[in-house]
């Protein structure tokens, strides 16, 4: 006899079969390309905050004698269902407007592998300046919805009744540089699978890290896919994931099929820009291209509301010691976008407490010191040195290079400021040898690492990485590495140095190697 609980799983298991089955019946005609498009993490990051308007043509297939095929649908409703899952990703849909094809051989379209029907319909009455949605009765094969013209591309069809719904969305996705997410994984599907764990994620399956491997059986095998990702051939469908956001976003930015489908006439709401907020006074965001929209705010740790209102917040740090990323952020009432604006509280952190390097060197000789952790809120960070060295320079923000002359004990310093303060990390150095210059140097303890006065107050230094030396200590012995295009040293002095340096660091890189081995 089978006990409740073997009911229960075989019933479990039957409705899941049945499930796959049934949303199986209903598929996606899109043409998959040979060689996908692969983004780096670089370019995705840069179209993080970016939002985009796009401009979408409607086209519905008619009879020749200019009778309708179907009821005309409601090609404002398509666009607000389209809204409801775009926005979010910051990219908004309008409805640029609408004609009509009479042609009665395109009403039921053949849009089988081998057939020209459906590309001599993405060649009718097509725009290059929006994403042209054509609207057909039904196709021919009968359990085909919809059709996008490539990955990525300007141009889908969708049967009549299925356009008011996350099918549309799934179809302009792949006009978006989208993939199924189980594309590659699916042995059906063209490509390379995803592991099961996401390793291989950047190069396999979909392209997009945060959709979980998807074989397309649904929780099976190993595999626990996004069983409502609008992607996928599950249903209910109803998100993309913030990766896929990013994709879309890439592909609007740099792909030439979709060059001309953004506008600048969508309303989408602004947050004002704060790059930091420090542990006094207060900072205010406003809200720009409101529209009818009502505002809720919310703020994240390290953040108090002071005021707010529909079109602006002011904020303040939640303590005096409040220090670390945090975010404004707005929901409207009439729309799924919910912008934030970033930004850090506090002076700057640097999360490493250490700079590597020797804290005993010689003379004449190039020596690196590298600050490998990771730096919070700074605007700009320098390199304070207190001894006298014949020559510093640096590669790039977090790297110095240093040629002692004299004998002496100081340190090596390095500053992250922004407009709330600073945070420092330093280096006991000391400096000794018989190639030494005369003139032994002891600095004051309070300017050694941990000493009790503090660090003088420095410049800032700008972004560039041209490096040169100002030529004389301070008064208090120090000197400060700035970025400047002002030639201090030589250039004779400068090619001399150079060659050294070279051979210097690629010693360093050698022996990271044969530690590393």
């Amino acid at each position: 006899m089978i006990n409740a609980n073997m009911k229960q799983l075989i019933l479990f298991i039957f409705t899941i079969l049945n499930f796959s089955l049934t949303l199986k019946a209903q598929t996606c005609g899109t043409p998959i390309p040979a060689n996908p498009i692969i983004y780096s993490d670089e370019a995705n990051a840069r179209t993080a905050n970016s939002t985009f308007c796009i401009d979408i043509f409607f086209h519905i297939v008619r009879n020749t004698n200019g009778s309708n095929a179907f009821p005309t649908p409601n090609l404002n409703a398509i666009v607000d269902e389209l809204n409801n899952f775009y926005n979010v990703h910051g990219i908004f849909i309008r409805n640029a407007g609408s004609d009509n094809i009479n042609n009665t051989s395109f009403v039921i379209l053949d849009a089988r592998n081998g057939s020209s029907e459906d590309d001599n319909l993405f060649a009718t009455q097509t725009r290059s300046d929006a994403i042209n949605f054509y609207i057909v009765d039904r196709f021919v094969r009968s359990h085909l919805v919809g059709k996008a013209q490539n990955i990525p591309s300007n141009a889908l069809v969708m049967r009549d009744e299925d356009v008011i719904s996350s099918i549309s969305a799934h179809e302009l996705g792949h006009c978006l540089n989208l993939y199924h997410t189980f594309q590659g994984t699916d042995p059906n599907t063209s490509g390379c699978a995803e592991a099961i764990n996401g390793s291989n994620c950047n190069s396999c399956g979909d392209l997009v890290c945060d959709t979980p491997a998807d074989q397309n059986t649904g929780i099976f095998g190993g595999y626990s896919p996004d069983l409502t990702n609008i992607m996928s051939y599950y249903l209910p469908a109803d998100h993309f994931t913030t990766g896929q956001g990013w994709r879309m976003r890439t592909a609007i930015s740099r792909e030439s099929a979709l060059s001309g489908i953004t506008g600048t006439s969508c309303t989408i709401p602004k947050l004002s820009s704060i790059d930091h907020l420090c542990n006094s006074g207060t900072k205010t965001i406003t809200v720009s291209n409101l529209g009818a929209n009502t505002t809720t705010w919310t703020v994240s740790p390290y953040v108090s509301i002071v005021s707010s209102n529909n079109s602006s917040i002011t904020v303040e740090a939640s303590s005096s010691s409040a220090q670390g990323n945090a975010f404004v952020r707005a929901s409207f009432s009439n729309t799924t976008y919910n912008p934030s604006e970033r930004f850090w509280v506090g002076k700057p952190k640097l999360y490493d407490p250490s700079i590597s390097g020797s804290g005993n060197v010689g003379c004449n000789s190039i020596y690196i010191y590298d600050y490998l952790g990771s730096v919070g809120g700074a605007s700009s960070t320098r390199w304070v040195v207190s001894l006298q060295f014949d020559n510093i320079s640096s590669v790039n923000d977090y790297e110095l290079f240093v040629d002692p002359t004299n004998g002496g004990d100081g340190f090596v310093t390095l500053v992250a400021s922004n407009d709330c303060g600073e945070d420092m990390i330093c280096k006991p150095v000391s400096v000794t040898g018989w190639s030494c210059g005369p003139g032994y140097i002891n600095f004051p303890t309070e300017y050694s690492c941990g000493g009790g006065g503090g660090f003088p107050s420095f410049g800032l230094r700008s972004q560039s990485n041209d490096f040169t030396i100002f030529p004389n200590p301070t008064s208090d012995g120090e000197t400060t590495v700035l970025s400047t295009n002002q030639e201090t040293l030589s250039e004779k002095l400068q090619e001399d140095r150079f060659q050294e340096k070279i051979l210097a660091r690629l010693e360093l890189i050698s022996t990271e190697l044969q530690i590393t081995s």
